[in-house]
């Protein structure tokens, strides 16, 4: 009993999503980015920080702009502050969903070539997989490669839940049900054809829904970063205007910065329902 294995221990060696004494915000990039890449949390965490630092900046540059302009209030500076947690929170999402982006759009590749091989090899699993794993030179292989620890087990069912459980997208949890349909009952003329079926599907919606999520992504973005172009434009405009009645410097009076805020609430609020939106669609 002392020995007895868990379950997932063989199907990735290295890889498991246990908590790490991490900082809450880098383990769940570097959990996100694990889901993607099928790497450990501690090979992630230098992208992790590399991608938390850039969004953190992004925050911080849009925050230091915002206080240039409303340092009167303190409500002003609250609002400010929020919109810079939002802004930074929306790109550290629109980093991760390029990265989660570039993996997805490979997937049809990946399945049709091992589709090809499965054909090739007249339904043989390993013969497929091994060709696959060694056609493909892009990161996607790694996917292959847990399929083929899994399968190879001699619980494989369980080693094959466990993996596709920890798969990021449900076209790998399909690969992994077709995969497992073929070593438990091995009817090649079953399988080749679904592996065409589910090839095509992800490209139809790689570019249908895949593209639309993306677009609203960038208008999440642009709402956020409008004021910046907005209320800067606006001030050069009423100080050219209104330069000679010597209100060249409206927009360091109350008023103005409590009519510049009402912009930058109206951003945040519309990036909010943009990425309410993008979620449930």
């Amino acid at each position: 009993m002392g020995n007895k294995r868990k379950i997932g221990d063989g199907v990735i060696k290295n890889f498991n999503y246990r908590k790490n004494t991490y900082p809450k915000l880098l383990g769940g990039v570097a959990r996100r980015l694990s889901r993607i890449n099928q790497r450990t949390e501690r090979e992630n965490m230098q992208m992790s920080l590399k991608i938390t630092i850039a969004a953190m900046i992004v925050g911080f540059l849009y925050f230091a702009f915002c206080i240039s302009i409303f340092h009167e209030l303190w409500y002003h500076k609250l609002i400010a502050l929020v919109a810079a947690l939002i802004i930074a929170k929306s790109t550290l999402e629109l980093i991760l969903e390029l990265i989660e982006n570039k993996f997805k759009k490979k997937l049809p590749q990946m399945i049709r070539i091992f589709g090809y091989y499965y054909r090739h090899y007249n339904g043989n699993l390993n013969k497929a997989l091994d060709d696959s794993i060694h056609r493909m030179k892009d990161e996607n292989k790694v996917y292959l490669q847990k399929i083929k620890i899994a399968i190879n087990k001699e619980n494989y069912m369980q080693e094959m839940e466990y993996l596709k459980k920890n798969m990021p997208s449900v076209w790998l949890k399909l690969l992994c049900n077709l995969v497992l349909f073929a070593k438990r009952d091995g009817d090649k003329d079953a399988i080749a054809p679904n592996l065409n079926k589910l090839t095509y599907i992800i490209n139809f919606v790689n570019l249908t829904q895949g593209l639309n999520n993306m677009e609203f992504l960038w208008i999440e973005e642009g709402l956020l970063l409008l004021p910046l172009i907005v209320i800067p434009f606006t001030q050069i405009y009423n100080g050219m205007i209104l330069e000679a009645m010597e209100y060249e410097n409206v927009y360091l009076g109350l008023e103005a910065q409590t009519k510049a805020s009402l912009i930058l609430i109206t951003s945040i609020l519309s990036a909010m329902v943009v990425n309410w939106i993008r979620r449930v669609k």
